[in-house]
């Protein structure tokens, strides 16, 4: 089965204070966010993946590479103007009659693609929308309407009854891109399915039966990260059962509720609250105080007596010491609250700055020396 990722160039508050040139690169648990979808595709046996991207934008492609590494084959379709996400997959729909998977490349999706599947080739329907439990009315981005046969009957703010929220994730038959016209910035969700309603064809909608979020505003955003450790550590958050069937990450995890990524080094006074997660080549000074729900970057310096709380440290930032943290996201010298988004440039390099490979390594030698110390 072929599956299209579609990689937009809208920028949102979140990507911009974060500084992630493109969102489906935006960090999760030090990782894109696109890793995890292509990882969804693969687990279901879904290798043969495009990437739709901007044609200036190439920094995906620089991180993905053809996608071995997955164990998938990536290609890269350019998009020269701005087409729509329907008006990209005519001329793929032209030349195939096989059916497709269309995914956001800039949301976290886990969900049984085996029985959304099942359910588009079982009720017959043209498209298959994708969609998941209404959030909070203000992220609603498109309401939908689905009658008890799992019938698409109506988009939109109008929509009442049982009301879901499109996730931008659809299974189409081609033939539904041969029929329709499709013009330039022609969208699947509101213009190409209308179409299909009002001709009166079979739209369907499939209720996840896992995890989605569309990663739009910070509070989603650390929503994520704290839904991603809990499923990393196989801790229920807050309570609550899991949303995520599976996930990876770099690393191996080890006792007391820690993910610790190669080549970190954390001193033996740190203090863990679980769940915590330290990237690669990060190094965690003494008597600092971690957790719980903290996700540390890669390269990133925490030094001595420093307390991180329910926040995300992003790579190559160092944390000066007994500087105090909880419900942060900190990107090198930007300090932005995790709820509001707003936030304050630091100008003190000894509280919040940008950890040069010269600190990582006078860092490293200090706190091997400590550590030796100790010992001894």
């Amino acid at each position: 089965m072929k599956s299209f990722l579609i990689a937009t160039i809208e920028e949102t508050e979140l990507s911009s204070l974060i500084n992630c040139s493109s969102a489906p690169l935006l960090p999760l648990v030090d990782r894109p966010v696109m890793v995890y979808t292509v990882e969804l595709l693969a687990r279901y046996g879904i290798r043969d993946i495009s990437v739709v991207q901007p044609s200036h934008l190439n920094k995906i492609e620089k991180y993905f590479k053809d996608g071995k590494r997955w164990n998938v084959n990536l290609t890269y379709l350019r998009q020269d103007t701005s087409q729509g996400s329907a008006g990209i997959l005519k001329e793929w729909a032209d030349t195939h009659r096989e059916s497709f998977l269309v995914i956001p490349a800039n949301c976290f999706f886990d969900f049984n693609i085996d029985a959304a599947l099942e359910h588009h080739y079982r009720t017959n329907a043209q498209i298959t929308m994708i969609v998941a439990r209404c959030m909070d009315a203000e992220h609603l981005a498109q309401t939908v309407q689905i009658d008890a046969d799992s019938r698409v009957v109506r988009l939109g703010d109008n929509a009442h009854g049982r009301q879901f929220q499109a996730t931008g994730a659809y299974i189409c038959e081609p033939q539904v891109f041969q029929e329709i016209p499709v013009e330039p910035l022609c969208d699947i969700a509101t213009q190409v399915i209308p179409v299909l309603l009002a001709e009166g064809q079979k739209v369907s909608g499939f209720e996840i039966d896992g995890y989605w979020n569309p990663l739009h505003s910070f509070p989603a955003y650390k929503e994520a990260q704290e839904e991603c450790l809990a499923a990393l550590m196989h801790l229920p958050p807050e309570g609550n059962p899991s949303r995520i069937h599976k996930l990876y990450a770099d690393g191996q995890h080890k006792h007391n509720g820690l993910w610790r990524a190669p080549h970190s080094v954390i001193h033996q006074s740190v203090r863990i609250t679980p769940p915590v997660f330290v990237g690669e080549g990060s190094q965690i000074g003494p008597d600092v105080e971690l957790g719980p729900n903290v996700v540390i970057g890669s390269h990133v310096v925490v030094d001595e007596g420093a307390t991180i709380r329910n926040s995300t440290i992003l790579r190559n930032t160092y944390v000066g010491q007994l500087v105090e943290l909880n419900n942060r996201i900190v990107n090198k010298s930007r300090l932005i609250d995790a709820e509001t988004g707003e936030y304050t440039q630091i100008t003190d390099d000894f509280l919040l700055s940008e950890a040069s490979p010269a600190m990582i390594g006078h860092r490293l030698k200090d706190m091997m020396g400590r550590m030796l110390g100790f010992f001894l």
